[in-house]
């Protein structure tokens, strides 16, 4: 038996006598242990908390002033097991610290009693599930932003850029070469059409020459009209030309539509 005194009161002692039934175990392996509250005022016990994470406590039966509980250690050696206790006081609530009891835990080749509880066990398990999945999210969102990092987002270009990067490709196409005059002289065409969108969002891939014609002349000075408009023309003649039609001077006319863009327009 071991009987620990506490003063609740000034004026009234209260004593709680624990009664393990057994004072050496095994780890893991269960100790009944019985608490009688010896209180001359007649206060009623409602409750314990045994203050120690290395004891869990499997079963608890309460009385009015007798407690029962079966708890196992996982520690080996000199176990020190703080108690608190709850009880009424005249209708109210209260609740005491107590040193305790001790209990020496040995080790066992019983393996049964090396094994928690089952619902710490799936409290760890779950806890390193979260900490695995918190990784490989962390993990994914490392990858997803070093992807982004290393294709830089295209920057879009302005309406000269565009159309000296498509004059450049044009070049380089070299439909000439391959006879095929009325392709060349549609894609410049088309360069500048789509660079006075861009630039002044005049609608010219849509209008027929003698529309994107009334429209330039009211945009543009009489100099620059008369020169995108003679432009448009001998593509558009090329365009519609007869096969065998002599396409005139290639070169002349690309470095024509290159003025426009860089100078003119």
């Amino acid at each position: 038996m071991i009987q620990l005194l506490i003063f609740l009161a000034v004026t009234s002692a209260v004593s709680l006598e624990i009664y393990p039934d057994k004072k050496e175990v095994s780890l893991g392996e269960k100790v009944k242990i019985s608490m009688m509250l010896q209180d001359p005022a007649g206060r009623e016990l409602k409750g314990i908390e045994l203050e120690n994470e290395d004891v869990h406590v499997f079963k608890k039966k309460i009385g009015k002033d007798r407690l029962d509980i079966i708890i196992g250690a996982y520690k080996l050696g000199e176990v020190e097991i703080p108690v608190k206790i709850f009880y009424a006081e005249k209708g109210k609530a209260a609740e005491a610290e107590l040193p305790g009891f001790r209990i020496t835990v040995k080790s066992s080749s019983d393996e049964n009693s090396r094994i928690r509880p089952i619902k710490d066990v799936v409290g760890i398990f779950n806890y390193y599930i979260v900490i695995l999945l918190l990784a490989l999210t962390a993990a994914v969102i490392c990858l997803l932003m070093r992807k982004k990092k290393a294709v830089p987002e295209e920057r879009v270009l302005t309406p000269l850029e565009w159309a000296q990067k498509r004059l450049q490709q044009i070049k380089e196409e070299d439909l000439p070469g391959k006879k095929d005059y009325k392709g060349y002289y549609d894609a410049l065409s088309n360069c500048i059409r789509v660079y006075l969108e861009k630039k002044y969002a005049i609608k010219a891939l849509e209008s027929t020459l003698s529309e994107l014609q009334a429209v330039l002349k009211e945009r543009f000075s009489p100099e620059i009209y008369m020169k995108v408009r003679g432009f448009l023309e001998k593509c558009d003649w090329i365009k519609f030309a007869p096969e065998g039609e002599d396409p005139g001077n290639i070169e002349d006319t690309w470095q024509r539509a290159y003025g426009l863009v860089t100078d003119e327009l």
